[in-house]
């Protein structure tokens, strides 16, 4: 019962807090309209930096398919394995698409700053290489195979019983 008093006493106290305020519903809505207006405002003041941002993706995307062609021909000439290759060219278009959305980023909100988004992939690499450091351990272990090339396409290998030819040398 000394709950209830006081849940009730509780209710009475946050009714009579706001009703007793002077704040009407028309000031409420006028409040809330003003708010939207503001918040319209910005979000027109911002659309050149982001029209600005989406052109740098656009251009990203095509330099990516460029570094691809740019990486992809001269590794064809020095490097045997195809699959060493196909990391390598991966590799350039994943870093070249992480440094074009890195300037968008930046042009679309002036507030981040080239040094906070520096600090955040560091950060955030160490949180996912502890999350995946099993796929990361995988992921080495087959760039070393490629490097190595302790077997080739077309090999016969035994596995512990278990016989089988290589048909394909990727990264799990």
């Amino acid at each position: 019962m000394v709950w209830q008093n006081n849940k009730l006493a509780s209710d009475r106290y946050i009714y009579l807090k706001i009703f007793s305020s002077n704040l009407t519903m028309g000031a409420i809505i006028q409040q809330i309209k003003t708010s939207l207006l503001n918040l319209l405002g910005q979000a027109i003041e911002a659309m050149p930096s982001i029209a600005a941002a989406v052109v740098v993706i656009v251009l990203t995307n095509t330099a990516a398919k460029f570094v691809s062609l740019a990486v992809s021909a001269p590794t064809q000439q020095t490097v045997k394995s195809l699959s060493l290759r196909s990391l390598l060219v991966q590799i350039a278009f994943a870093l070249t698409w992480a440094a074009g959305s890195s300037i968008a980023c930046v042009i679309a909100f002036p507030a981040l700053r080239p040094g906070d988004i520096i600090g955040l992939l560091g950060l955030g690499s160490v949180a996912v290489s502890f999350a995946f450091q099993d796929i990361f351990k995988n992921f080495l272990a087959g760039i070393l195979m490629l490097l190595h090339e302790p077997f080739q396409l077309g090999d016969q290998i035994v596995v512990e019983g278990f016989e089988g030819t290589v048909e394909e040398i990727s990264m799990r």
